[in-house]
């Protein structure tokens, strides 16, 4: 099965993404961002309480970043409306980060008319409980962080699928290599082992990791 045949059924598909990496991940999720009518969802690593102090933009299109995509949707504005509005509510994205970076992914949904979430935890919220437990926000990419961001992800992920109407295939994900893995025991069987897969499928929400030998398709 292609990705595309994948995202034809109820399955999450997951694009490992390296951040500074060789942008493949990227690259293929910008493609299927493209493809007409075949992403509905289109869920990113930011963390969902993002927000702007700009007042304009909060007057235009609502302090939150999950709010803004939303209103920019509605309105059907095109990819660079939406290119022009969303830096300001992700201030964070790493300069050295691959391209296309999270601002114009997001862009490029909305403007092909997919809706986009930020799903990660408040990333405040992480620095401050691994501070408490006496480490150092670096862990925030590493399994002292993830153990608390990724249940926070699945929650937020089953939750707005409870919700969606319309959303029963067409679910794209793009998030952190470090996030997934592949079963070490028969890894052509792609199966659901360990991390935020896992996390998701306990929800009932299979996942398909994708290769990167499909992501090069």
């Amino acid at each position: 099965m292609t990705l595309q045949d994948w995202l034809a059924t109820p399955v999450i598909v997951a694009l490992p993404d390296r951040h500074r990496g060789d942008g493949l991940a990227r690259l293929k999720a910008d493609a299927l961002l493209r493809e007409p009518g075949l992403v509905k969802i289109f869920f990113f690593e930011y963390e969902s309480t993002a927000h702007t102090h700009d007042r304009v933009l909060q007057q235009d299109y609502g302090r939150s970043l999950n709010g803004a995509i939303s209103e920019i949707l509605d309105r059907g504005a095109s990819r660079a409306t939406a290119l022009r509005a969303l830096p300001d509510y992700m201030p964070r994205l790493a300069l050295l980060d691959a391209r296309p970076n999270l601002n114009e992914l997001v862009a490029t949904a909305v403007g092909n008319g997919v809706q986009a979430l930020a799903a990660d935890r408040d990333y405040a919220e992480v620095r401050d409980l691994l501070a408490a437990a006496g480490l150092s926000e670096i862990n925030m990419g590493y399994e002292p962080g993830m153990r608390l961001r990724d249940p926070s992800v699945s929650r937020m992920v089953a939750g707005y699928l409870a919700a969606a109407n319309g959303a029963g295939a067409g679910r794209l994900m793009l998030w952190g290599e470090g996030h997934f893995t592949e079963a070490a025991a028969d890894p052509a069987a792609n199966l659901c082992d360990a991390r935020l897969q896992v996390l998701l499928a306990q929800r009932g929400l299979p996942v398909h990791v994708a290769t990167p030998q499909e992501m090069a398709l």
